[in-house]
């Protein structure tokens, strides 16, 4: 059998996690207490600073200590993606961040990133024995039944995952009490 197309996921695990875990979580508390309306109600609820950061002329202070930290993620990355893209890596960057809150019976819907680029999700705060990852939609259903196909990536806290930002995902209703917090961003 042979592949027609591929859609590629990188996962990576955060050295230094303790470390990492607590400078983001201080960093989104900063994102919440800049953001006077952070709750989104279109496509589900959740707490995310995303609409402040998109408007903004310049990039948050937060959202830079934040990406600081995902550095050596995101170059590792590049220099993976520009071994199978012929368009060079230094010429992609970060082109939007933020932060994202789901409390109990808090989803986000369906939705994509955009046609061009990846995108990334940081899980923060995350507990995989009662919250669940994102899950993607395949652009092809089924072939021989003509079914939706879905992938959940195993995750675990202090992971983070790269895809392509138009590959349509959502973030299921988080059914405990135990708040989930990631930390995304958009390279184009």
């Amino acid at each position: 059998m042979i592949s027609m197309f591929d859609i590629p996921i990188f996962k990576y695990k955060i050295e230094n996690w303790t470390e990492v875990k607590a400078t983001l979580l201080e960093q989104f508390k900063n994102s919440l207490s800049e953001t006077v309306n952070n709750t989104r109600t279109t496509g589900g609820q959740l707490h995310t600073d995303f609409f402040k950061c998109i408007k903004e002329p310049s990039i948050p202070e937060y959202i830079i200590k934040s990406l600081n930290c995902m550095d050596p993620y995101i170059v590792r990355f590049l220099g993976e993606v520009s071994e199978h893209y012929s368009k060079p890596s230094d010429q992609i960057g970060v082109s939007s961040a933020w932060f994202q809150k789901q409390e109990e019976n808090m989803l986000h819907g369906i939705h994509n990133h955009g046609a061009v680029g990846f995108s990334s999700v940081c899980y923060v705060k995350f507990d995989k024995d009662f919250h669940l990852p994102t899950t993607f939609i395949s652009p092809f259903n089924d072939f021989l039944f003509g079914n939706t196909q879905y992938y959940q990536p195993e995750v675990e806290e202090g992971d983070i995952i790269f895809f392509p930002s138009i590959v349509q995902h959502y973030s299921p209703t988080n059914s405990s009490d135990s708040d989930r917090i990631i930390f995304s961003f958009n390279l184009k």
